[in-house]
């Protein structure tokens, strides 16, 4: 709702005007002022753009005409996406019209693999890629845990034991002990 201030002590008479086209005339708009001389009155529009309203008020001593520029732009929402560079990449950073499909995605470097994706420290999505709807300004940050693999191997248990078996990190060295009963 748009509000502006026109003075007209009783008026007889309101027309508005969007782009010069007459949207509403009538005798008795008594009912859309307070007391202070306020006249309140909704545009919505359908198209984007700029729009020039003229508001004009009368009685029959005195014609009061005010003009207004609105702007109705499509809201844009700011994706931000962070992560640290060193164990990967992140796509879809950019500006999105509300409601409009984003879709993100986290890329792993070796040794690394996808985690969560977090917004203002809490988590809020496990999926890669991520999909959800514009619908304000976010940062959001991809985190990578590095990859484990682990050791295993095959023997008989009565010939002896081998030590060093187990998980280890991605890039990390191993080193396998084996023991003769």
């Amino acid at each position: 709702t748009y509000t502006t201030k026109i003075y007209s002590s009783f008026p007889t008479k309101s027309t508005i005007l969007v782009d010069n086209k007459e949207v509403i005339s009538t005798d008795k708009l008594n009912h859309n002022y307070n007391m202070d001389n306020t006249l309140y009155f909704k545009f919505s529009a359908i198209n984007e753009g700029k729009y020039t309203i003229t508001i004009e008020v009368s009685n029959e001593r005195h014609i009061e005409k005010k003009t207004i520029e609105i702007d109705v732009s499509q809201t844009v929402f700011k994706i931000d996406l962070s992560c640290n560079e060193n164990e990967g990449e992140v796509l879809g950073s950019g500006n999105y019209v509300k409601e409009e499909r984003v879709i993100i995605e986290a890329k792993p470097k070796s040794g690394y693999k996808f985690d969560a994706w977090y917004s203002l420290g809490s988590k809020i999505s496990n999926n890669n890629p991520f999909t959800f709807t514009a619908s304000e300004n976010k940062t959001i940050e991809a985190r990578f845990i590095k990859s484990t693999y682990s050791v295993k191997v095959d023997y008989l248990n009565s010939l002896g034991t081998i030590k060093g078996v187990g998980d280890y990190p991605a890039g990390s060295s191993c080193t396998l002990v084996a023991e003769a009963n």
